[in-house]
């Protein structure tokens, strides 16, 4: 899990997710209420609201996740890593089932 540490990277990631078919904009505009333009903005590293970037995540079956700016301790990043893989096996599953 890689960390975001400010919004040209947020736009790199989500130009990515996109790219992998992981986000798709009018289904994610739709299911977030938000307009294309949103996720166009974040996309190229611009600022929007919080709450903007919120509902786009959310619809995009995406979340934020608060950790320390360093590096992981030796025993954090095994646990980041045990629920990294538990996360993609249920991913895997839920787009299996779609």
């Amino acid at each position: 899990m890689e960390k975001i540490l400010n919004l040209s990277m947020l736009g790199s990631k989500l130009k990515a997710l996109k790219k992998e078919g992981v986000i798709k904009p009018s289904l994610v505009s739709r299911k977030s209420g938000r307009s294309r333009d949103i996720l166009h903005r974040m996309e190229n590293g611009q600022d929007v609201s919080v709450s903007a970037l919120l509902d786009i995540l959310n619809a995009a079956g995406l979340a934020i996740r608060i950790v320390p700016k360093g590096f992981p301790t030796q025993a954090e990043a095994q646990a980041l890593l045990a629920e990294s893989d538990d996360e993609y096996e249920s991913f895997e599953v839920n787009n299996i089932k779609q």
